[in-house]
C-alpha cells in the first residue's frame, strides 16, 4: 500500500466544488456535474474561507432526494447534505485515507490544514494511486523473476552473488 501523501501525491491542483447550505440542490448536482465531482462542499457562506458545515455527494443526491422523492429545484442543500463531515490532514497517507473510508463507509473526504479546507479526496482518487503503485510493483516483481533488475556475478571466492542493478 502506497505510503504517498494526500497533497501533494495524490490531489493537488484542485478547482473545489463548494456551495452554501442556502443553495439549492440543483445548484449541487449542476456544481458536481460541471467539475466532474462526485460531491461538493458545503460551507457557512459558500466559500472557501468559511467553515465546512457539511458535504453533499453523490449517495445524498441519490438517497435523500431522488428517493425520498424530492424536487432538487426545490430543496435545500442544507436539508440533505451530510452535516459534519469527517476530514483529514494534508499529511494523511493514501493507505490513512482509504481505511478511514472503509471505516466510516464514505467515499470523499475534505482535507483539512489548520481549519481551512484545501482538498477533497475521493475513493477514485485514491484508486488512481493505488492502482499505480499495484503496478509497480508488478514491474518490480517481473524485473526480478526475468532478471532485468539483478545481476550475478562470482565474488573472489568463487561464489555467486546478486547485486540489484538499478538505484532506486
Amino acid at each position: 500500500m502506497p505510503n504517498r501523501l494526500l497533497i501533494p501525491d495524490v490531489i493537488n491542483a484542485q478547482a473545489l466544488p463548494i456551495i452554501a447550505p442556502s443553495d439549492m440542490v440543483v445548484v449541487a448536482a449542476k456544481s458536481m456535474a460541471a467539475g466532474g465531482a462526485g460531491a461538493t462542499i458545503i460551507t457557512a457562506d459558500g466559500t472557501a474561507e468559511s467553515k465546512i458545515v457539511g458535504i453533499f455527494t453523490e449517495n445524498d443526491l441519490t438517497n435523500r432526494v431522488v428517493a425520498a422523492g424530492r424536487d432538487p429545484a426545490h430543496t435545500l442543500v442544507g436539508d440533505v447534505m451530510t452535516p459534519k463531515p469527517y476530514a483529514l490532514g494534508p499529511n494523511a497517507t493514501a493507505k490513512d485515507a482509504l481505511q478511514f473510508m472503509n471505516r466510516h463507509h464514505c467515499t470523499h473526504l475534505p482535507v483539512v490544514h489548520n481549519g481551512r479546507l484545501v482538498g477533497l479526496v475521493s475513493i477514485k482518487d485514491l484508486f488512481v494511486v493505488i492502482n499505480k503503485q499495484l503496478e509497480e510493483n508488478i514491474a518490480e516483481v517481473e524485473d526480478f523473476v526475468f532478471g532485468n533488475a539483478y545481476s550475478f556475478r562470482a565474488t573472489s571466492s568463487g561464489e555467486a552473488s546478486v547485486s540489484e542493478v538499478r538505484n532506486n
